[in-house]
């Protein structure tokens, strides 16, 4: 009784697991179909990122308030 009980078990077991994976193979495949129609019906052309030119004066200004972050974050730990 307990042997036919178990391959109840497997064969349940198996079938469910079949089932997820087929139909996770196909939910895969409908959302790549999907994408593809909806690239070549919306396909939209991005612009390239614009080159950011690097001053030393920015640079300079840039340190000076991490230096006063850091200072005052250091500050306040000190009160508390």
């Amino acid at each position: 009784m307990h042997e036919n009980l178990f391959n109840e078990g497997l064969t349940l077991m198996m079938l469910g697991m079949g089932f997820v994976f087929f139909f996770l193979i196909f939910l895969v495949g409908a959302m790549k179909s999907l994408s593809s129609t909806v690239n070549k019906f919306f396909n939209t052309i991005t612009p390239e990122p614009s080159k950011k030119i690097n001053n030393k004066k920015n640079n300079e200004n840039n340190d000076d308030e991490i230096v006063a972050v850091i200072a005052s974050v250091l500050h306040h730990r000190k009160l508390s």
